[in-house]
């Protein structure tokens, strides 16, 4: 079964496994809607996975990347039914993808809704006494989803188990007595649940550590809410941790590390450990976490690396560019000095084709003077051959 390791708490959604660690609103819905399955069923969400401790090596949590459809799940839907509201909303909140669940407002209203039902609804241990229904029909919570139901149309038996689902995720809180302490009043100890749900999930949406603090309180979830852990060294653990939350205003893995350091616990993974409840977990050698590490180094070294080349490759790039640009620049101007050496040419063409036709005229005019040479010396030879002959008489 291919896992990642996980040094947190199981209870988170499954993207703290991909390669960035996200810091969303959806975060903290997961962990709310895993918090109320757990408080409504009692079993964790993948409570059928094998369970293997190795003594001889540090152990480290693992999430399995598995279908987050488990029995936890199927209970719910066999006795709320899939079309009940808080069936839905729970559902809902465990979607795989973030952009899906339900939005801290729609959780406050939801829960406020749930309660005004459950405050209607008489305590099964109470006297029962007949009353009139009719006009709290509205104030349902199934009214304002949708199903439009009267109240007496639902069983005991979902009563009771929208019911004990508040209390018991009131009482996780400390805000709802148990059942060793004294009786209180039912309708403040409803008032007080409502203050705690809203509190709780408009936490959320303000406080941009609100996934750390979720997680801290899924941490103390797993401590102190089950039957299994009820002994002195975890509650006293748990009632530690709660007043380190409520005493620090950024609360932090790192800051949680310290406190649990303070009451005799090296780790967050010793306290999980020691919960022999998470039957969904297991874990891997401290060799396996070496060896993931050393892959991480040498993704990380690889990627500095792929870094210092691709840093080089873009200033050779660059100057690549820039000596582009100069030879341009220089191409540019040896097409002016090119142009401008023809307009040159074509002009020296018009001389020498002015100096041809100069020279061919010359050449006549030279011819026409030695024509007339020779005529003046051919006359000139008569003469001579007249005065010659004249002597000669």
């Amino acid at each position: 079964m291919p896992y990642q390791p996980l040094q947190a708490s199981p209870y988170i959604p499954q993207e703290v496994t991909g390669a960035h660690f996200p810091c969303t609103a959806a975060f903290d819905i997961f962990s709310f809607g895993i918090l109320s399955l757990f408080t409504l069923t009692r079993l964790p969400p993948n409570n059928v996975l094998p369970q293997t401790y190795t003594n001889e090596s540090k152990q480290l949590i693992c999430l399995s990347k598995i279908e987050r459809r488990s029995p936890s799940v199927e209970k719910i839907f066999r006795e709320l039914g899939k079309e009940h509201p808080l069936a839905q909303l729970i559902t809902s909140c465990l979607d795989q993808q973030p952009a899906s669940r339900p939005t801290a407002a729609k959780l406050v209203e939801t829960h406020s809704l749930l309660w005004q039902a459950a405050v209607l609804i008489p305590d099964p241990f109470q006297e029962k006494t007949k009353v009139d229904l009719v006009h709290h029909t509205h104030n349902l919570a199934c009214a304002h989803v949708g199903m439009r139901r009267e109240l007496e149309s639902h069983d005991d038996e979902q009563r009771d188990q929208i019911r004990g689902l508040l209390q018991r995720m009131a009482r996780q809180r400390e805000m709802l007595p148990t059942e060793d302490d004294e009786e209180e009043d039912k309708e403040m100890v409803s008032k007080k649940a409502i203050a705690y749900i809203a509190n709780f999930v408009e936490g959320i949406q303000a406080d941009k550590l609100g996934r750390e603090l979720g997680v801290c309180e899924s941490t103390i979830a797993i401590i102190d809410c089950k039957p299994a852990n009820r002994c002195d060294e975890n509650r006293k653990r748990a009632n530690v941790l709660r007043q380190w939350l409520r005493n620090t205003s950024s609360p932090t893995w790192g800051a949680l590390v310290k406190a649990l350091g303070s009451i005799g616990q090296k780790r967050v993974a010793d306290i999980l450990r020691n919960d022999k409840s998470l039957q969904y977990c297991t874990t891997i050698t401290e060799q396996e976490s070496k060896q993931s590490q050393a892959e991480q180094r040498k993704v990380e070294a690889k990627s500095a690396d792929d870094g210092k080349a691709a840093a080089e490759l873009k200033s050779q790039l660059e100057k690549g560019r820039n000596n582009l640009e100069r030879a341009r620049s220089s191409l540019s101007e040896t097409n002016r000095e090119l142009e401008e050496a023809n307009k040159k040419c074509d002009e020296l063409q018009e001389t020498v084709s002015n100096m041809e036709q100069e020279m061919r005229g010359l050449r006549y005019e030279l011819k026409g003077e030695e024509l007339l040479r020779k005529e003046l010396a051919h006359e000139n030879l008569q003469l001579k051959l007249e005065v010659e002959h004249l002597k000669r008489k």
